[in-house]
């Protein structure tokens, strides 16, 4: 991730998230469980960004993201998924009614094709698929 945070953060505001019990948060005595790390994730974009967001995550941080992107699809603009194995597995651009919920069949069809690209394959065997 951090080649797309050096490149974007001369052009847009880039925030790097350490989760709860990752990387230097605190590791305070709690359940953690993607439900807790999509709600960071959502407050986050919520009461530090304020505007819809492009958002990226890596490897395990796809889940919380994607979680994050279904519990309050409106604070996201884009949502970039990228795995170990498959160096861009999905883009997906909420298509949004008009209620203001994403159209969970493109979000289910994106999450299909990122299980499906994020189990072990050959070496340089990439992929980019996205859904605009």
């Amino acid at each position: 991730m951090k080649p797309l945070f050096e490149h974007y953060r001369a052009q847009r505001p880039v925030y790097a998230l350490d989760l709860p019990g990752f990387g230097h948060s605190d590791r305070s005595k709690r359940r953690y469980s993607p439900e807790l790390f999509a709600g960071v994730i959502a407050e986050f974009l919520e009461q530090v960004v304020k505007v819809p967001a492009d958002v990226a995550a890596f490897s395990l941080g796809c889940e919380f993201a994607a979680r994050a992107t279904l519990q309050q699809p409106t604070l996201v603009t884009s949502l970039t998924l990228l795995s170990r194995l498959v160096l861009i597995c999905a883009a997906y651009r909420p298509a949004r009614q008009q209620n203001g919920h994403i159209n969970s069949s493109a979000f289910r069809s994106s999450m299909t094709v990122y299980s499906a690209c994020s189990r072990p394959a050959p070496a340089l065997n990439f992929s980019t698929i996205k859904h605009l």
